[in-house]
């Protein structure tokens, strides 16, 4: 494992925070003009926020929350890891 100072955690925590809130950002503007966004766009969104977790400390089954937060692919995939 490499080691990694809790300055630069810190940093990579935050820098995917304000990478994934300006997908959320951006997705929300096609929203406004579109009337929807696709499920795709929601996941990556919610993945990066999910490495962000897994950065802080967590386990990965944990980062990932409950199946039912997920839909399609995802959720069977996490419903099966839970088992």
């Amino acid at each position: 494992m490499i080691a990694m100072t809790q300055s630069g955690r810190d940093r990579l925590i935050r820098t995917l925070r304000a990478k994934a809130a300006k997908l959320k950002h951006d997705a929300d503007a096609i929203v406004d003009q579109t009337g929807r966004v696709d499920a795709d766009t929601e996941d990556t969104i919610e993945l990066i926020r999910v490495l962000a977790r897994i950065v802080e400390g967590k386990d990965a089954l944990s980062a990932f929350g409950s199946p039912g937060d997920w839909g399609g692919e995802m959720e069977d995939a996490l419903r099966d890891a839970y088992r």
